[in-house]
């Protein structure tokens, strides 16, 4: 196993819309975010008020 001390990683998309997203069964009425130890995630608000989510 690595160990690599202190690391930042930061990935995404600012077109993919999660709550916009449609797989071929319409919109999703609620999304929810893979929680990882030591991990964070930050999408926008399905509020639609220009928010966001961070979990």
């Amino acid at each position: 196993m690595f160990e690599f001390g202190s690391v930042l990683l930061v990935t995404g998309s600012p077109k993919f819309n999660v709550y916009e997203t449609d797989f071929g069964f319409g919109k999703p009425v609620k999304v929810e975010m893979v929680h990882s130890f030591k991990c964070m995630s930050i999408a926008e608000s399905g509020d639609g008020e220009g928010g966001i989510e961070v979990g």
